[in-house]
Formats: structure tokens, sequence, C-alpha cells
């Protein structure tokens, strides 16, 4: 009979020369000194690849977030700011900034419209008028960069150069034309008004038009000029009897 045994892992059966039949003993445990032993797990360890790749993922992810590109509309510009400092003018489309570093002031170029509901005037011959009037404008695009830099914004444009002077322009035209000629003239009152505001606009803005909506009188002199007119009627009614 051959002489040894085979060990199992658990109860394993030891064939010897003495029986025939297996002896089943508890498992015998042993360890070498020799054994190497597991190493656990380290960041180290992986792939500079999946390091690399995770990274990349990460850094996509704050830049998204933080909001690290912008898009401008066809109808605008967008004034680029580097800590608070004019980078350049964005032009329509996709781009991208470093995040909480730049920032950027979209400035429109549509037509703008601007209404003033009450306008006091006096005419040549001192008849008060209420004078409603709308005046049109655009902002090149060429100059929203100046528009952000001297006014800060479209509503600070509007309100310096046009908010401030137009009420003084058109009360210093109306008062050339007495109020019969304001009425009978208006086409050439409202291209007067017109003229006077483009060549007082200094700055990044183009008059595009003026309209002069109505044009109000007192009704003390409203009722005068129903007064004549009737009397005027009736003078020519009885000359053609």
């Amino acid at each position: 009979m051959m002489r040894g045994a085979f060990r199992w892992v658990g109860f394993c059966p030891i064939l010897s020369s003495a029986a025939s039949k297996p002896v089943y003993h508890e498992k015998f445990r042993f360890q070498s000194h020799n054994q190497p032993q597991p190493k656990a797990h380290v960041m180290n360890n992986l792939p500079f690849k999946t390091l690399f790749v995770g990274g990349l993922a990460l850094f996509i992810g704050l830049f998204i977030l933080l909001g690290g590109w912008f898009t401008v509309d066809s109808k605008e510009r967008g004034v680029m700011l580097r800590s608070g400092r004019i980078i350049g003018v964005a032009e329509p489309g996709l781009h991208f900034k470093f995040p909480l570093i730049d920032s950027v002031e979209k400035i429109s170029k549509q037509h703008q419209a601007l209404l003033f509901e009450k306008l006091d005037a006096y005419s040549k011959d001192q008849q008060p008028a209420e004078l409603r009037v709308s005046i049109s404008y655009h902002v090149p695009a060429e100059q929203v960069a100046e528009v952000y830099s001297g006014y800060g914004s479209i509503e600070g444009l509007e309100s310096r150069i046009i908010g401030r002077q137009a009420p003084t322009k058109v009360e210093n035209v109306f008062g050339q034309y007495t109020a019969v000629s304001a009425v009978q003239n208006r086409v050439k009152l409202v291209n007067d008004i017109t003229k006077a505001l483009r060549d007082n606009a200094k700055g990044p803005i183009v008059i595009d038009s003026v309209q002069v909506e109505n044009i109000d009188f007192s009704d003390a002199y409203e009722a005068a000029i129903s007064a004549r007119m009737n009397a005027e009627v009736a003078v020519a009614t009885r000359n053609q009897d």
C-alpha cells in the first residue's frame, strides 16, 4: 500500500496502510511564513487612465455647473468681462468663459421705443399743449462695449441721452410753431424734432424715428377754435345762399 495522505479542506480522508477505510479527521490549517500577505486596495494602484478620465469628468461637471459656457442671440451682443474689465465682445453663438472669473453682460441691438405720454410745451403764440411723443432708437452692434463702459446698460443709455434731453428739444422746436401751424404742418414739425434729437444724440445710439402721436391743447383754446370754425362754416353757407 502506498504511504502518505490526501488532505482536503474541511473534513478530508487520509488513506494509510493500516486501514482500508478512510478515517476522517478535522481539517488541518497551516500557513507558510513565506506565503505573501494580501495587500489592501489603495488609490495608487488604480490605472492612470482611470484617474485621468475621472478627473476630466469631474472638471467638466464643475465647468458646466459653475457656468462655463453661454450663448448670445442674434439680436444682441455679449460684453465679456474678466474681473470687471472688458476683454471683448461676443458675437451670436456658443461661447466659453472661466467660471467665477469671467462674466457676460448682454446688450440688445434691437430697435427700442421710448414713449413720452405728456410733454408740456408752449406754442409760438403762447398756447399751452401736451404732446404724446414716441422715439425709436437702436444701438449699433460695434458700439455695445461703449454702451456698457459709459452707461452700464440700455436703460442707462436711454435715460441719459434721450430721457433727459428729449423733453427740452421737443419744447424748443414746438415753440417755433403757432398752435394752428403745429397742427397744419405736422410732418414738418416731426422732421424738425427728429433732426434736433439726432443732432443732440452724442453717444452709441442711433435715433431711427420720432412720432408726434397727439397734440392736446387746453380746453379753452380748443373751445375757441371750435367756435371759430363754426363761424367760418356759417359764413361760407350764407355766401353760397
